[in-house]
């Protein structure tokens, strides 16, 4: 049975039990907070979520977007370069696949930060899945295994693992570098979010003319994940 718990409640419990900066996977339902915690893991491709979910919080038509300047024409003395921004998504990003948490570190602002996405109107859900053992939660999710596509058009299934990356997203008001992983508004602060990105070798996928792909897919873990559950309440 889900324990319930009330945001302060959940604060003190995360300040007492953890020493470290701690994982949380939150789900707007009981059966999705199960069946992550037992090893089913739902991946969508970047362009998938920046689309889908733009109006609920998920979605961000700039995630993972850099802009460069470009010079146009021909100068001269008289007549200087135009000078023009590029949106562009690395290659390898235009088909990775995400996996999404929120990372609670110990101290105030990171606080302040839980208690208003759980008293915002944009919160994704109150059930809150909390890793007891991180480390053992990464080694875990870098061996997750392709199950069957839930979402998407001519898609085979998934072959081995190119390239792996994690870390907390930066979020900034305009994407102006090449830094990776970037989200450019700053509402989305709140979710503290740490993503985990995969980057598969695969075949048959429908890609847009801009060569990235829609799709969401269900992976499994080897193992079910060591974590704690919890509804949290007003």
């Amino acid at each position: 049975m889900i324990k319930k718990m009330t945001i302060h409640e959940l604060i003190d419990y995360l300040d007492n039990n953890f020493v470290d900066k701690v994982l949380i996977k939150v789900f707007s339902n009981e059966k999705y907070a199960h069946d992550f915690a037992d090893g089913k893991l739902c991946l969508g491709t970047i362009e998938y979520y920046r689309h889908k979910y733009e109006n609920d919080g998920r979605g961000d038509r700039n995630d993972s977007v850099t802009v460069y300047p470009v010079a146009l024409g021909v100068s001269d003395k008289e007549t200087p370069f135009k000078i023009e921004n590029v949106f562009t998504t690395f290659t390898y990003l235009q088909t990775a696949f995400v996996f999404c948490m929120m990372e609670y570190d110990h101290c105030d602002e990171s606080r302040n930060k839980l208690i208003e996405y759980l008293t915002s109107d944009e919160n994704l859900g109150f059930y809150f899945c909390i890793m007891k053992d991180r480390k053992e939660f990464d080694k875990q999710i870098r061996k997750i295994k392709f199950v069957k596509v839930l979402e998407g058009e001519n898609m085979v299934p998934i072959l081995d693992l190119n390239r792996f990356l994690s870390g907390p997203i930066k979020y900034v008001e305009k994407p102006n570098s090449f830094e990776l992983q970037k989200r450019n508004v700053r509402k989305y602060v709140i979710q503290q979010e740490y993503r985990y990105s995969f980057n598969f070798k695969v075949t048959g996928l429908r890609q847009d003319e801009k060569g990235q792909m829609r799709a969401t897919c269900l992976f499994e873990t080897p193992n079910s994940i060591e974590c704690d559950i919890f509804e949290i309440v007003p």
